[in-house]
């Protein structure tokens, strides 16, 4: 399934992490990560990135990939021009 210029694909059963600690013992939120595989929209018959532990975020309604993940998709559509956007560690990306 398309979504923001990618093509989308589960190559796995999500595995979900819950009652993990941190560091110090206490516990963190739930997470569930999935392996799956990213295409350009613009060639979906072309080359494929895997991301083995993708985390899943449901309330986001875009996705972050490395920047050498996105080099090797290729051409990608321009979804928006002068979108800001947060990262989960506060870093604005524009």
């Amino acid at each position: 399934m398309p979504v923001d210029g990618f093509s989308l694909g589960l190559a796995n059963a999500p595995i979900f992490v819950d009652n993990a600690l941190d560091p110090h013992g206490n516990q963190v939120v739930p997470v569930t990560y999935v392996c799956c595989n990213f295409r350009s929209s613009l060639t979906p018959e072309g080359q494929a990135v895997t991301v083995q532990m993708a985390l899943v975020d449901t309330g986001s309604s875009d996705c972050e990939l490395r920047e050498d993940f996105l080099r090797q998709l290729g051409a990608l559509p321009v979804v928006a021009r002068g979108a800001v956007y947060e990262t989960v560690a506060g870093r604005q990306i524009f």
